[in-house]
C-alpha cells in the first residue's frame, strides 16, 4: 500500500509549552475590536501575523472558537498581571483542528496585530468557554462552542480554566522591517483526551515555530504490503543540535 503524505512543520524555534488546567469553563464570547489594547509603549510598532496548524487525530472533527490573544515581555506574568496586550476579536473565529493537517493551515484570524518593537516572551490564546452562557449561542451548526465529533455522535471539549487562557512561553522579537509570522501547532491526537463517556477535555501542549524559518516534507511512501485497514504513519523531523 502507498500513501501521498504532505506534512508541514517548522524545524526551527520548536518550543514546548506552559498548559494551564482548572475547572471546565467560565468564560464568554468576547465583542471587542479586534486591536484593543490594554496597555501601549508608544513609539515605533510592527506586525504579528499568527497561523494555525495541527497533527492528525483519531477523530473526525474538533472544533475550538478562538476569541482572544494577549501578549506580554515577562514568561512570569500571570493571566492578572498587568502589562498584557490584549487583542480581542470582534467576532470569535471557530475552526476545525482536524483539517488543519498534511499541511493544510489557517492564515492569522487577527489580520496582523500591531504591537510595540521589543522582545515578549509570552503569548496566551484564549478560547471561548464550550457550554453557551446568558445570551452567547455557539456557531451556526454546532452544538457547542468547542467540540468533538465522532461519526454521527458529538461531545463537549471543555477548556479547563478558559479565563486564564493558553500560555505559549517562547522568544517573539517584534521589529519594524517585516511580520513577525509564528504558527501555532496543536496537537490534537494526544491533546483531546476523554472525560467521561459524554464529553472530552483539551489538555493543550501548544507548541509554535517562525514560518520565516520553516520547512516541509513532501514524498510518496511505499510500503509494499496490503493492509486489510488502514495503518496512521507519523513523521516527524527535529532539528539537529
Amino acid at each position: 500500500m502507498s500513501g501521498k503524505w504532505n506534512w508541514f512543520f517548522g524545524i526551527c524555534c520548536i518550543v514546548a509549552l506552559s498548559l494551564i488546567l482548572s475547572a471546565c469553563g467560565s468564560s464568554s464570547s468576547s465583542g471587542s475590536s479586534s486591536s484593543s489594547s490594554s496597555s501601549s509603549s508608544g513609539g515605533t510598532t510592527g506586525l504579528a501575523e499568527l497561523s494555525f496548524v495541527d497533527a492528525p487525530g483519531d477523530y473526525d472533527h474538533v472544533w475550538i472558537t478562538v476569541k482572544s490573544v494577549w501578549f506580554h515581555t515577562s514568561n512570569a506574568a500571570g493571566p492578572h498581571d498587568p502589562g498584557w496586550l490584549k487583542y480581542p476579536l470582534e467576532t470569535p473565529a471557530t475552526f476545525d483542528l482536524i483539517a488543519l493537517s498534511n499541511g493544510n493551515m489557517l492564515q492569522d484570524p487577527w489580520s496582523g496585530i500591531q504591537l510595540p518593537v521589543g522582545n515578549y516572551q509570552q503569548i496566551r490564546l484564549f478560547l471561548v468557554s464550550t457550554f453557551p452562557t446568558g445570551t452567547a449561542t455557539p456557531p451556526t451548526g454546532h452544538t457547542y462552542f468547542d467540540e468533538v465529533v465522532i461519526g454521527n455522535s458529538t461531545f463537549p471539549l471543555c477548556i479547563p480554566d478558559a479565563d486564564d487562557g493558553i500560555a505559549l512561553i517562547g522568544s517573539f522579537r517584534i521589529t519594524n522591517a517585516a511580520p513577525l509570522r509564528i504558527v501555532l501547532d496543536f496537537n490534537a491526537g494526544d491533546d483531546v483526551v476523554p472525560f467521561t463517556n459524554a464529553e472530552y477535555i483539551l489538555k493543550p501542549r501548544l507548541s509554535y515555530f517562525d514560518l520565516d524559518n520553516a520547512g516541509a516534507i513532501i514524498g510518496t511512501l511505499s510500503t509494499g504490503t496490503t493492509f486489510t485497514r488502514a495503518p496512521n504513519f507519523v513523521i516527524k523531523a527535529e532539528r539537529v543540535s
